[in-house]
């Protein structure tokens, strides 16, 4: 996602959904609370889905903007 969009979308807590992803995808599950976890997929989740069907509908289903964002400094467009 473009800056911004992120910037444009601030009520969504990007930066602890990526936390919480790299938690999990980096296994760092000695650190994980469950029952935090369980209260996310209860509550936060389907805040973020209704989020992302208005944003769709009000786009009429099609992407906003498609870019290439680079990640590293050696990566070339």
């Amino acid at each position: 996602m473009s800056d911004d969009f992120v910037k444009k979308a601030g009520e969504i807590p990007w930066k602890q959904i990526k936390g919480q992803r790299n938690i999990f995808a980096h296994g760092y599950d000695t650190e994980v609370d469950f029952s935090k976890v369980w209260v996310a997929v209860e509550k936060d989740i389907p805040a973020l889905r209704a989020f992302c069907v208005t944003l769709l509908l009000e786009n009429d289903y099609k992407l906003i903007k498609l870019e290439f964002v680079a990640k590293r400094e050696n990566v070339k467009e």
